[in-house]
């Protein structure tokens, strides 16, 4: 950067270098762009797989339940059934990803694959198969909003903005809106 300042002079270029700002998910921000929010059960979408289960491989306990934004399989099972837990898996994110709401659905082993997803994955809550919602879809759990999500949506980053022109940045969280204000 003190290159850049000495050959062409700092009011004559930009620096950005942004992580992955936000825009505020809370009701009342996407209210006011428009956006109505929606609501995915993970309890509902848990019964709904252990049905689906049923119906391909006999009525039996398949899914343990839900969490987050988790479905955890009942392991036991199907290792004494002698079933493929992966191929288990798979069926599982395939018929997920029918869901309306659901923007992406994966074994859990391949969500740790992932680098975006594995370092916002709380591996210790994680089930056997996870999910992601689709922009203005809140989880709920027991007919309740969650608040424990095993997938972060909103990772921290870090955000730099630097330049000759631009406004001082604020401290503390931003959004995409803060940002937006100090670049035009």
């Amino acid at each position: 950067m003190e290159q850049l300042d000495r050959r062409i002079g700092k009011p004559n270029y930009q620096i950005l270098i942004i992580g992955r700002p936000i825009l505020g998910t809370d009701e009342q921000t996407l209210a006011d762009i428009h956006m109505p929010v929606q609501q995915f059960n993970v309890d509902r979408a848990a019964a709904l797989t252990g049905t689906y289960l049923m119906a391909l491989y006999g009525h039996e306990r398949w899914v343990d339940g839900g969490y987050g934004q988790s479905i955890f399989l009942n392991r036991t099972l199907i290792e004494q059934k002698r079933l493929s837990l992966e191929t288990i898996q798979r069926q599982v994110a395939n018929f997920l990803m029918e869901f309306e709401g659901v923007q992406i659905a994966m074994p859990n082993y391949e969500a740790l694959r992932y680098p975006i997803l594995n370092s916002s994955l709380c591996k210790r809550h994680t089930g056997d198969v996870v999910f992601m919602l689709q922009p203005c879809w809140k989880l709920m759990q027991n007919d309740k909003q969650a608040t424990d999500n095993v997938i972060d949506d909103n990772p921290s980053s870090p955000v730099l903005l630097w330049s000759g022109t631009i406004r001082p940045m604020p401290q503390g969280k931003l959004t995409a809106l803060d940002i937006a204000e100090l670049i035009f």
